[in-house]
């Protein structure tokens, strides 16, 4: 991808995002996320994969989890995650781990809040492989088994 190319993309991204809503605290981190997913969702995982310093994502990776990935892009755009009242939803915990990776990230630590009978909300500290400063706090929405007390998708 050349520099032209990159330009092209965060005009673009400039032009088609909305600013975070008033009073959210977005940490710098976010920003870089928030624009990754945006190139994401417009190169697709194949275009993406070439362009990317650590090829992600993987080639062998399923469509289902392709199909997390594309999800929780999306609502990143929409400045989801950054707080327990607007989680990421519908990604399930492999599929947030696996949108994580796709920019880089890896899980440092996470705790718990139980939101209703059935229904959690992880609080992941992330921290980037390879820049280690850039660090946040994501929040995944994550179903739980009745049965099991754990995930469906773990």
């Amino acid at each position: 991808m050349t520099a032209a190319d990159v330009a092209r993309l965060q005009d673009k991204y400039h032009i088609a995002t909305a600013p975070p809503p008033t009073g959210l605290t977005v940490p710098a981190a976010f920003h870089y996320i928030h624009f990754k997913a945006f190139v994401f969702l417009q190169l697709g995982p194949e275009t993406y994969r070439q362009f990317d310093a650590l090829h992600q994502p993987p080639s062998h990776w399923p469509n289902k989890k392709l199909d997390a990935v594309r999800l929780g892009c999306e609502q990143l755009l929409l400045w989801c995650g950054l707080s327990i009242d607007q989680p990421l939803e519908g990604i399930g915990v492999g599929g947030f781990h696996a949108l994580m990776r796709v920019f880089h990230f890896e899980s440092v630590s996470h705790s718990t809040t139980i939101v209703s009978p059935g229904l959690v909300v992880d609080a992941m500290l992330m921290r980037h492989a390879v820049q280690p400063e850039r660090e946040l706090v994501l929040y995944n929405q994550v179903v739980v088994s009745a049965m099991q007390g754990r995930p469906l998708d773990a």
